[in-house]
């Protein structure tokens, strides 16, 4: 019966610590909304990013009774 009483105890302490609740304070929505505006303007440096694209377009005009040769045109776009 001995082995069996620290085991039955240690169970008991085991329960009555994991049960008990833990009380978290409760954070207002504007509290957090300052919090998170504050880390933001500590931020002193603002970068920016520039991509430049290049592309060659190729085109060409389908054949049509009223049209003579082949026209073929190369346009180059930036953006």
């Amino acid at each position: 019966m001995k082995k069996y009483l620290f085991t039955k105890v240690a169970v008991a302490a085991l329960l009555l610590v994991s049960c008990s609740q833990e009380q978290v304070p409760e954070i207002s929505l504007e509290k957090k909304l300052n919090h998170k505006l504050a880390e933001m303007t500590e931020v002193a440096e603002l970068g920016s990013v520039e991509y430049t694209v290049t592309k060659v377009v190729k085109a060409s005009d389908d054949a049509a009774w009223y049209k003579v040769g082949d026209r073929k045109i190369l346009f180059k776009c930036t953006a």
